[in-house]
């Protein structure tokens, strides 16, 4: 059998392919980005929400935000579960990507509202005790997220310091003992 050189137009097209390394190695690369290509525009494409931030952390007494980024959708559902209950929130986007659900931990009554968006169908209870809850975000169809809130004990507003208890316990011992000392010191 004949060889015939890599140039020869006789020769089949598959076998110059396979016997050039360079024509090869572009074969491969061309592949690569193809399949690069159609797996991003498939996740481009879905919807997502997530959080801003990531874990959440409030005292109780106050307000705790939960911000929300939503991309290629403007309806999350928001679903909170703890210690003390929990609650579900539809919240719909004002058009900008972007929301915050403000939990009210010291509100009696309207304890949930939304900034740069809008609160629609709010099952459950908004009330949190301090603990730690799961949040989880939800769109109809893409991917969604999943968080914690720790809401810490409300403090007093009192500190109490190690010195100031001590001077507190033996302060009016202080003087007694000084007074003591100088009174031995004098006798003898």
């Amino acid at each position: 059998m004949r060889r015939l050189p890599l140039d020869s137009p006789n020769r089949h097209p598959r076998e110059a392919v396979a016997s050039s390394p360079a024509r090869l190695s572009l074969l491969c690369l061309l592949l690569a980005v193809t399949l690069v290509a159609a797996t991003s525009g498939v996740v481009v494409a879905h919807q997502f929400v997530g959080f801003d931030r990531a874990p959440l952390t409030a005292t109780g007494g106050e307000s705790a935000e939960v911000p929300i980024n939503l991309h290629r959708t403007d309806r999350v559902t928001v679903a909170v579960d703890g210690p003390g209950g929990g609650f579900t929130a539809v919240v719909v986007d004002d058009g900008d990507g972007q929301a915050t659900v403000v939990i009210d931990t010291a509100a009696t009554d309207s304890q949930l509202r939304v900034e740069s968006g809008t609160l629609r169908q709010v099952t459950g209870d908004a009330s949190l005790v301090p603990g730690e809850y799961e949040l989880s975000l939800s769109v109809q169809r893409g991917l969604g997220d999943t968080t914690t809130l720790t809401l810490t004990e409300p403090t007093d507003g009192r500190q109490v310091s190690l010195p100031a208890v001590v001077g507190g316990l033996l302060g009016p011992l202080v003087p007694v003992a000084v007074l003591a000392v100088v009174a031995r010191a004098t006798r003898g």
